[in-house]
């Protein structure tokens, strides 16, 4: 958990250790509200572009999971441990319909977004990159 500016997490939770303790790190951390507010405006601009209103209820954290495992595994990655899974892969993106359509479009849209921002350069303006993203992600999770 965070709270007050520090992340606390425990030591003795297999499923936290190294490296997934980094993930678990970073997902906590971006619970500070700097992280937070940003990226629930973000997902609200993208709901209102794309014409459907307000967005599910707590899907900035959804966000919070995916990306911070999809960052970890890229840095990882980067460093030759090619087969890190996210926290969210044993279990929580199992848990019911809602998560395997927000899954397939973090895949589909998220995924390649984080890709092209880690890349030296990344092309496009990540601004808006990220803002196309996010609509597109949108629309897929709110289809049929």
């Amino acid at each position: 958990y965070s709270t007050a500016g520090r992340v606390v997490i425990t030591a003795g939770d297999i499923s936290h250790q190294m490296p997934r303790a980094i993930e678990i790190i970073i997902h906590e951390a971006s619970h500070f509200d700097e992280f937070e507010e940003p990226l629930n405006r973000a997902i609200e601009a993208a709901w209102q572009e794309a014409g459907l209103g307000e967005p599910p209820r707590r899907l900035w954290h959804d966000f919070i999971f995916y990306t911070t495992g999809e960052a970890t595994r890229l840095a990882l990655d980067a460093r030759g441990y090619g087969d890190y899974q996210h926290y969210g892969a044993f279990g929580l993106y199992r848990r019911g319909e809602r998560w395997q359509k927000e899954l397939a479009a973090f895949e589909a849209h998220w995924r390649p977004f984080m890709e092209g921002a880690a890349r030296p350069g990344g092309g496009r303006d990540p601004d808006a990159a990220r803002h196309a993203a996010l609509v597109a992600f949108a629309r897929q999770v709110a289809g049929p």
